[in-house]
Parts: C-alpha cells; sequence; structure tokens
C-alpha cells in the first residue's frame, strides 16, 4: 500500500481504501478467524437491535454464506458497511416495495447482509478505483523517470568517451548532436540565441560545411555528387546537415575551452 497517496486521499476515503487494501479478506480465514467473524456476528446483531442474535446454526450458515458470495470482505470491512449503513451515509442498493432496507424484522439474514454489503461495494468502488489509478500513475511516473535517467547515463557516458578520444587526437569527426544537445539540456553549453547570434553561428557553419564538402571531392563521379550537394546549399537546401555542422562546431568548442583550462568534462558535473 502506497502511504503517501493514502495521505493526500480524502479524509471519508481514507479509511475505506486501508481496510480495503489492508485487512485479511475470508477467503483466506483461519478457524480462528472464522471464530472472530462469528463474534462479529453477535456484535452486528446487538448492534442493529435484535432481541436475540441468531442461533448458532443459524450463524454458521450466514458464514458460509460470506464464504461463498462475499469472500473479498473482510470482518473489519463488514463491521464498517454496516455503521456506514445505520448512520445513513451510505444509501442501499435495494428498499423491497418502498421500505426502509435498514428494517430487519429482528432477523439477521442473507438478504440483510447482502443489501448492505452490496452497497459497500458500490460505496467504496469508485474509492479504491481512483487510489489505484493513482498508485499506477506514481508507478509509471517512476519507470519513466528511471528510463530517462538510465538514458542520461548512456549519453553522459558516450560524452565522456567522444570527450577523452577527442583530447588524444585532436579529431571530432562528425557532428554529434546528441552529445551537445546533452550539455545544452544540462546547461553546460550556454549560447547567445538571440536572433542575430544564431544567424552567425548559422553563416559560419553553412562555410564549414561548404568547405568540408569541398575536401570530399575525389574522383569525377564523386566531384558531380558532391558539385550538387554544394549548389543545395548555395540555393538554401540541406539546412539539417548546416544546424548538424553547427553543433558540432559548439560542441569542438566547448571542448577546446576545456582541454586548455586542463579540465576534463567530468569536472562539469561535480
Amino acid at each position: 500500500m502506497e502511504t503517501s497517496i493514502i495521505q493526500n486521499l480524502p479524509s471519508h476515503s481514507k479509511k475505506s481504501v486501508v481496510l480495503s487494501m489492508t485487512t485479511k479478506k475470508i477467503r483466506q480465514y483461519t478457524p480462528q478467524d472464522f471464530k472472530d467473524l462469528n463474534l462479529e456476528l453477535i456484535a452486528i446483531s446487538q448492534f442493529i437491535g435484535l432481541t436475540d442474535p441468531p442461533p448458532v446454526e443459524v450463524r454458521k450458515e450466514l458464514i458460509a454464506f460470506l464464504l461463498e458470495h462475499f469472500s473479498d470482505f473482510s470482518r473489519e470491512e463488514i463491521k464498517r458497511a454496516v455503521r456506514l449503513a445505520v448512520s445513513r451515509k451510505m444509501n442501499l442498493k435495494f428498499s423491497p416495495d418502498g421500505e426502509d432496507g435498514l428494517k430487519h424484522y429482528n432477523k439477521l439474514t442473507p438478504q440483510y447482509l447482502s443489501n448492505i454489503l452490496l452497497s459497500y461495494q458500490d460505496f467504496i468502488g469508485a474509492e479504491v478505483a481512483r487510489y489505484k489509478q493513482e498508485v499506477e500513475r506514481c508507478r509509471i511516473e517512476q519507470e519513466t523517470h528511471k528510463t530517462q535517467d538510465q538514458k542520461r547515463a548512456i549519453v553522459f557516458k558516450a560524452g565522456i568517451k567522444r570527450f577523452d578520444s577527442y583530447k588524444a587526437d585532436g579529431v571530432l569527426e562528425d557532428p554529434y548532436s546528441t552529445t551537445f544537445l546533452f550539455l545544452v539540456e544540462e546547461g553546460k553549453i550556454q549560447l547567445d540565441n538571440s536572433k542575430e547570434k544564431r544567424m552567425e553561428r548559422f553563416q559560419y557553419a553553412k562555410g564549414q560545411y561548404l568547405e568540408k564538402l569541398k575536401r570530399g571531392a575525389g574522383d569525377d563521379e564523386q566531384k558531380g555528387a558532391i558539385g550538387k550537394k554544394i549548389e543545395e546549399v548555395r540555393k538554401g537546401g540541406r539546412t539539417h546537415e548546416i544546424i548538424k555542422m553547427a553543433r558540432h562546431l559548439a560542441l569542438k568548442k566547448f571542448f577546446d575551452t576545456l582541454i586548455e583550462n586542463k579540465a576534463h568534462l567530468k569536472d562539469c558535473f561535480k
């Protein structure tokens, strides 16, 4: 049972949910539990005003009836259901011929108990359902956070490996957007995102991307394919590639600054 969720429930719902989630049900009863249930039936008989409780044999039949038809109830829930009904805080499902459903005619019968227990099921059903929905929502939220933490750890580890590799050979071959975006999200790379600065970075990245394309030209076939890409860039195309280049350059600059200051990427997360 999730105590923190229980505490946030309306006060009238707490007891119902706690009893539903924590008490032993009739289907789980031991011989001693059935003796206690027998005593509870005697107490209920006195509570509702019977002259005498049902005879032993009738109480045995009532217990057998409860075990067969209301085995998901506990002795504590039966007691609560009766008290809610008597206090008129719970509406009864059945009132034959318009009569008061609490009339017992000086007998504790299966019909009387059924009316109260079925009404109690309806009464607490929505409360228990809300509790279970909240438990499930919290579970999903925790799993989501766990997954996010796992992903963060993977990206962090990859970023450290990338930094170490760049520090060793000075080569950052591909535009690693994942590492860049992670460091931005963590607040380690902070950029001036004014329109002017964004355009400035974009134009610089565009120039660097064009230079990269030109360096990649080899045989005539390659030159033809690269020439088409260069023409696309000059006409305003291949924007996604230019953005990747801009991120690549920003990441490289960030790594260079760390190395110049004799620092490590790990130091940023201490």
